[in-house]
């Protein structure tokens, strides 16, 4: 009996330290709560390596908010702008929804603003740092935009957007606060050091991911090549061009100049009407045309990323080699003539000379300044050609045609002469 008692007693002296021991834990973990609730967590700097964006749907997400952002500048947006900047930006300049406007970037566009004003952006470079855990990302957006597709008017960006690919969230830090950090000349390579704070969410920083149209991207491409042809620098232009075709086609920038002098008129006016896009080994082109007959193709090699050919003629390209050598005498004939005109068209005098067969160079064009000075007299600044009668005469063929000026309908009929040769090769001659 005294034995049952003793062990009755030391289990209940067991029960009551468990009980003392919870109730000990239960306490500090309040007093713990308690404390935190009172304290500012600092999330740790992380550094990471600057890289480019490889993916479609992020750089044409970013850029989507890119251009909400500067639709709110030009709107006067104070409260959504203030919603959507970074929160070390406000706190260290004490920025309010009354002074938002004073720490944003503003340029002309700004000015006298009409609610049916569209404002387009093109990004000429997207770099990122992504954390470990792919949730939090920082990009590096440097571009311009422009109001109604004037291009003589461009506002420069060069902001920092960070994304919650978790929450959906985003925040926009504008060049001042990248200057301020020294974050203007970071380069792929590089590592930065980045906080992992998270965003909180509010009525205005929500994003949802982008799907991206062929269309979208033509414009985009052709939008950088022009912008910088006209208003940028022409050096980038002449850099976008594939090496192999810059050099034979214009020999080298002084070329390029010429040509761009020359055809001037025409590039201001340009704009993409129809397009093709060929995918091969995870690649793409785009083979465009403007309302001249003009190609721009963009060989695609990254998001953002192309080298660029202007015309069919000077290097061989695997869809239209294919298209020839499946064709007929006559088809080759006539994407011959093609070529011969689009040269006339671009004032590439120098293709076109090296197209007339040798006896005809030697009776009428002994040199490339006579053929130059006949062709600007003889052709139209801008020719379109109907094919009429085909014929066949030894080893030479024959294809009269109708030449229209573009401009005014007033039209001419000559009579192509042509030796077809081995591969693409041609010489031609015509009726004076």
């Amino acid at each position: 009996m005294i034995k049952r008692k003793k062990i009755i007693i030391i289990l209940l002296i067991l029960i009551m330290i468990v009980a003392l021991s919870l109730l000990i834990v239960v306490i500090s973990m309040k007093n713990k709560n308690d404390i935190m609730d009172n304290v500012e967590y600092e999330y740790p700097e992380q550094e990471f390596y600057v890289e480019k964006v490889k993916d479609v749907a992020e750089f044409y997400t970013v850029k989507s908010i890119v251009n909400s952002y500067e639709n709110m500048i030009i709107n006067n947006e104070n409260i959504k702008i203030y919603s959507i900047l970074n929160k070390n930006y406000i706190d260290e300049n004490k920025i309010t929804t009354e002074n938002v406007l004073d720490y944003v970037d503003k340029t002309e566009l700004n000015e006298e603003n009409d609610p049916f004003d569209e404002i387009k952006i093109i990004i000429e470079s997207m770099l990122c740092i992504k954390e470990e855990n792919n949730i939090f990302t920082n990009y590096y957006v440097k571009g311009f935009a422009i109001k109604n597709n004037d291009y003589s008017t461009r506002d420069e960006i060069n902001i920092m957007i960070k994304l919650d690919s978790q929450n959906n969230l985003f925040s926009i830090a504008p060049s001042k606060y990248i200057e301020q950090k020294e974050l203007t000349n970071i380069k792929e390579g590089d590592q930065i050091y980045i906080d992992s704070e998270p965003l909180e969410s509010n009525d205005y920083n929500y994003f949802e991911y982008r799907m991206v149209t062929n269309e979208e991207i033509v414009w985009d491409y052709f939008s950088q090549y022009k912008s910088n042809l006209l208003y940028g620098n022409m050096l980038d232009s002449y850099n976008m061009l594939d090496l192999n075709y810059r050099e034979k086609k214009f020999g080298n920038y002084e070329g390029f100049q010429k040509y761009v002098q020359n055809n001037i008129i025409n590039i201001i006016k340009a704009k993409i009407e129809s397009y093709q896009v060929k995918t091969s080994n995870n690649s793409n082109r785009y083979i465009c045309l403007d309302q001249y007959g003009n190609y721009y193709i963009f060989n695609e090699t990254a998001v953002m990323e192309f080298s660029l050919v202007l015309d069919t003629y000077t290097i061989d390209l695997p869809e239209f080699t294919e298209k020839y050598n499946s064709g007929t005498d006559q088809q080759k004939v006539a994407l011959n003539i093609d070529k011969f005109i689009q040269a006339i068209n671009t004032t590439d005098y120098k293709y076109a000379y090296n197209c007339l067969a040798d006896s005809f160079k030697n009776n009428y064009f002994k040199t490339q300044e006579e053929f130059e000075t006949y062709a600007k007299e003889n052709f139209y600044a801008r020719n379109t050609v109907t094919y009429n009668q085909f014929d066949m005469q030894g080893e030479y063929y024959t294809y009269s045609v109708t030449i229209t000026n573009q401009e005014t309908s007033e039209s001419i009929n000559k009579t192509f002469i042509m030796e077809l040769g081995e591969g693409t090769e041609f010489k031609l001659s015509f009726n004076r």
